[in-house]
């Protein structure tokens, strides 16, 4: 999917000012059917869902095993998960079939790999909160 410049500027932005972006194509990919089709407010929910599991997933990197709430967290993350993904299946609804193949078997399955790429995804759209949270609370 060819990016806009506005979509290719805000990916540079996020790569010079946050940790590496992990999914730098898929995030790019998203804006612009955001973008593309009005769906902002997806997008966002998108946005909340990717930060919401990011934070959930480094608390649980902290904990050991068998700690106090340490069920409960792994309850909250795969509930995150799921509502990423109804998210993600949601959104790509009026895409291309190739791009919603590609999204499907990178973040739809039930492997370890696609709970892999959904965490990696999760942490580059909590870089993008974290970018609208700056542009909020910092103006």
């Amino acid at each position: 999917m060819k990016l806009s410049e506005d979509t290719q500027a805000i990916l540079d932005y996020l790569t010079a000012s946050e940790v590496q972006l992990r999914k730098p194509n898929d995030i790019g990919a998203l804006l612009e059917i955001g973008a593309e089709t009005g769906a902002a407010e997806d997008m966002n929910d998108m946005i909340l869902a990717g930060k919401n599991i990011w934070s959930v997933y480094g608390i649980i990197k902290k904990m050991r095993v068998g700690e106090e709430g340490m069920q409960n967290m792994e309850e909250q993350f795969m509930i995150e998960m799921n509502t990423l993904r109804t998210l993600l299946v949601r959104f790509l609804g009026e895409t291309s079939d190739i791009t919603y193949r590609r999204f499907e078997l990178t973040y739809l399955g039930m492997s370890q790999g696609t709970i892999r790429n959904l965490v990696d995804l999760s942490h580059d759209l909590a870089a993008l909160k974290n970018l609208q949270n700056r542009a909020k609370y910092d103006s």
